[in-house]
């Protein structure tokens, strides 16, 4: 039974710890900017590359921070996990660089990858499973960064090949919103998300392999 306040005041729960934690980073992504500059909270972890974002979207356990790490590890630069606010005109993401939370599949999958690392340290197990990976080192240079992609992913360890889908601006909003994508403001207003999704491409990527996947947001992201 874990419950969020702020300023004394229950915004959340109570639920177990996971999903209690979620709310309380959502609530500090939400706090730790001015008054407006925030106009959504996505489920969603961020990398950038050439200075480009691509945002990581879909429901818990659907992979988006086993892909994440993944691509961490190929060089891309860490933005946030799990949770990335949107700038109020829909264009940019906060940099919300927290310890990246790793469930035991997770974990497992990247296990022999990490220990080849010495700049990126995971914690052991704690009580409720979870591992957290310091990747600090990896972090972006600069706190925003123009979204270039967004990509709703699904791992499947029975995927043969790599499947992609592109998405409509209205398919990609009703993904976002379903997954537990929150807008925020007074009074709150999918504007800023609209408009992201009428500017930049929207994918639902399916996959088992990391490698195949990391390729195509390679190929997507391209140069400066």
């Amino acid at each position: 039974d874990f419950s969020v306040y702020t300023n004394g005041v229950r915004v959340w729960g109570p639920s177990e710890f996971a999903v209690a934690r979620h709310m309380a980073l959502r609530e500090v992504i939400c706090a730790s900017e001015r008054p407006g500059a925030i106009s959504a909270v996505l489920h969603a972890g961020a990398v950038a590359k050439n200075g480009k974002a691509v945002v990581l979207a879909g429901d818990s356990g659907a992979g988006k921070t086993t892909l994440l790490t993944s691509l961490i590890l190929a060089g891309w630069d860490y933005m946030a996990d799990d949770l990335t606010g949107l700038d109020r005109e829909g264009r940019e993401i906060w940099s919300f660089p927290v310890a990246i939370s790793l469930k035991s599949g997770s974990a497992a999958l990247l296990a022999s990858h990490l220990a080849e690392v010495p700049d990126l340290s995971c914690s052991p197990p704690d009580e409720f499973g979870l591992r957290y990976l310091d990747a600090s080192a990896r972090r972006a240079e600069t706190p925003r960064v123009r979204v270039g992609l967004l990509c709703f992913v699904q791992y499947d360890a029975a995927c043969t090949s790599l499947e992609v889908e592109t998405l409509s601006p209205t398919a990609a909003l009703g993904m976002l919103l379903q997954s537990g994508t929150r807008v925020v403001g007074a009074p709150p207003t999918v504007a800023a998300l609209a408009r992201l999704l009428d500017e930049v491409p929207s994918y639902r990527v399916r996959y088992a392999d990391r490698q195949e996947a990391t390729a195509f947001l390679e190929a997507r992201v391209g140069e400066p």
